[in-house]
């Protein structure tokens, strides 16, 4: 295919910082103690970075990502998630960008990828139902509500603060909890 050269940080940095006294004027310091920049050291530094340049701009591959990538449509909203599991990692946690359900990526044996939703499951309120629904993590908050598909009771999460009594029952505004 051929070879990708790139820009790295380290040569960024290296020349930046080496072309650094061209780029300003010379302080009154330079001036007096006659340090002025060498006009020819910098014009042999702007060569090198010329050489480092065309280099990169030659190259026959360029923004090649290589990888174990894995794609699906998002479950919740449709939308389509595309991740790279990074070399080495056998777990992703991973979220869809746009309704932001949240996934676990496994790498497999043959270098396919298991997505699992992360979900939990809800009971229905009905205590003698035992239908349960799998809601999101971002769902799991008071003021859900949702429909028992067994026994149509509508179920709602929610939170509350009991005070407990000596004899160990719960107690809700003077009422008995269940």
């Amino acid at each position: 295919m051929g070879t990708e050269y790139v820009l790295s940080a380290a040569d960024i940095k290296e020349h930046y910082d080496r072309l650094g006294s061209g780029l300003h004027i010379p302080t009154m310091a330079q001036f007096q103690d006659n340090k002025l920049p060498d006009p020819d050291g910098n014009r042999a530094r702007c060569e090198e970075v010329v050489l480092v340049v065309d280099r990169v701009l030659s190259s026959s591959v360029w923004n090649n990502t290589m990888g174990n990538f894995g794609q699906i449509d998002c479950f919740r909203c449709r939308n389509p998630i595309r991740r790279r599991m990074p070399l080495g990692v056998t777990t992703l946690h991973v979220e869809c960008f746009d309704c932001k359900a949240a996934y676990t990526i496994e790498q497999q044996e043959g270098g396919k990828l298991l997505w699992t939703p992360v979900m939990e499951e809800a009971p229905c309120a009905n205590v003698e139902c035992s239908e349960t629904i799998a809601l999101w993590p971002d769902e799991l908050r008071p003021g859900i509500c949702w429909t028992c598909k067994r026994c149509g009771i509508m179920s709602e999460i929610s939170l509350r603060v009991g005070v407990k009594d000596d004899a160990g029952s719960d107690q809700l505004n003077g009422q008995q909890m269940p």
